[in-house]
């Protein structure tokens, strides 16, 4: 299987400039390597109908499939979860400033930094 898709994928590219090459596009070989439906009017249609390209399908949709069961639901759950303990902490911080009356203050604090080349004749110093 992979290497009937390398070779098609080398026909294509390799071929010069005839009906094929020029109509044949990274997005129509990229959907074709996916086994995604392909544009309307895609040279590679031609070769659609080939049982090895029917298998290849069958089998990249089955590996998709597998991938939204065991990978992609697993990460939309945790992102769910997250999202939720990330209102929660939202609610405790406003219900906190809230109850005490905070006000918003910013606070700026500066270390003392020099900077020495070598010799003495290059000294940068920022004092506070």
């Amino acid at each position: 299987m992979t290497r009937f898709l390398v070779a098609v994928l080398l026909f294509v590219s390799m071929a010069g400039p005839g009906p094929l090459h020029a109509r044949a596009t990274f997005n129509d070989l990229a959907r074709f390597v996916a086994g995604q439906p392909l544009s309307p009017g895609s040279p590679l249609r031609r070769i659609e109908a080939l049982p090895s390209v029917r298998k290849h399908t069958a089998d990249t949709s089955a590996l998709t499939k597998t991938w939204h069961e065991r990978r992609l639901n697993t990460l939309r759950d945790w992102a769910k979860a997250e999202v939720e303990r990330a209102a929660a902490l939202f609610s405790e911080v406003q219900r906190t400033v809230d109850s005490k009356q905070l006000k918003p203050m910013i606070r700026t604090q500066y270390m003392r930094t020099a900077f020495q080349v070598g010799t003495r004749s290059c000294c940068t110093a920022l004092p506070l």
